[in-house]
Order: structure tokens, then C-alpha cells, then sequence
């Protein structure tokens, strides 16, 4: 896509936007998913974020993808948000059978673990590795997280009580 440099992103933002606005359903949905990219690759966070909210809200759109609007959401909010917020962004994936839970609760362990929550965090790593259904490549990553959380001093004295 012509998203790279100045002119040319201006460009296709302003021809995704016209799509968005006026394109056949399914094309302005993909459109939408674009801008918000667009958005978060320039910067814009907020806006980006935005985006991802209301596609994730829009009844017009596939559940399928309102899940994958919400983590991308979440996934920008990561390094900001409280777990509170995250908690209520991505609860309601990790409590369904969503194909998007596995993906929400990665997104929860971190957000514990960046916030030296290790008790949560290896609460939801621990889920995701006794979830059968788990991807190989996510179960590695929780494993991989579980092995740091297991050796912080916030982990040995939480199994001690």
C-alpha cells in the first residue's frame, strides 16, 4: 500500500477514508481496519485506538472481526492502561469461545507483568498453558513468561503465603 512516506500516505489515507465512507460493506470494513492502522503507524495513537473502539462496537460488523478490533485496541493501550481497563476491554474474548481468547489473555498476562501484578500475570499465563487449545507458538510465549515471573521476588513470596 502507499502508506510509506508523506504525499503518498496522505493519499491513501484520503482514498481509504473514501472508502470507508461510501465503499461496498465488506470494503469499507477492511478500510476502516486500514485508517486505524495508518493511524497507529503515524503516531496517533488516540485516534488509532478510536478506530479499533468502534469497529469493535459496530453491530454491522463480523464478530469475528469486532474481536480482532478489540485486541488491536488493547494492544495499543498496553503500555498506558491500567489492568482495570484492559480487564474491561478484553474480558469479554477471554470468557467466550472466541478464537480471539488466546490473544486476550497474552494480552492481560502482560499487562500484569508490566505492572508487577505477578500473581495475575501467572494466573492468566497458567490458563493459557493449561488451555489444550492454545496455539504452539502463544503456549511457548506463556511459558517463556512463566519462567521470568516464576524468579521474580514478587512471585516467591506470593507461593510462600
Amino acid at each position: 500500500m502507499l502508506m510509506e512516506d508523506g504525499a503518498d500516505a496522505a493519499k491513501a489515507r484520503e482514498m481509504l477514508a473514501a472508502l470507508a465512507e461510501k465503499g461496498p460493506e465488506g470494503y469499507s470494513v477492511l478500510a476502516r481496519f486500514q485508517l486505524a492502522a495508518a493511524e497507529a503507524k503515524a503516531g496517533d495513537i488516540d485516534k488509532a485506538v478510536a478506530d479499533y473502539d468502534a469497529l469493535a462496537l459496530d453491530p454491522g460488523v463480523d464478530p469475528i472481526l469486532q474481536g480482532h478490533a478489540t485486541l488491536q485496541a488493547a494492544a495499543l493501550r498496553l503500555d498506558k492502561a491500567d489492568y482495570a481497563e484492559m480487564e474491561r476491554r478484553l474480558q469479554g474474548l477471554v470468557d467466550s469461545n472466541s478464537a480471539w481468547r488466546f490473544s486476550a489473555r497474552e494480552l492481560l498476562g502482560l499487562s500484569a507483568y508490566r505492572l508487577n501484578n505477578m500473581r495475575e500475570a501467572e494466573k492468566q499465563f497458567s490458563a493459557l498453558i493449561g488451555d489444550q487449545g492454545t496455539p504452539p507458538n502463544l503456549r511457548e510465549r506463556a511459558d517463556m513468561m512463566l519462567a521470568l515471573i516464576v524468579g521474580t521476588p514478587q512471585a516467591l513470596s506470593s507461593t510462600s503465603k
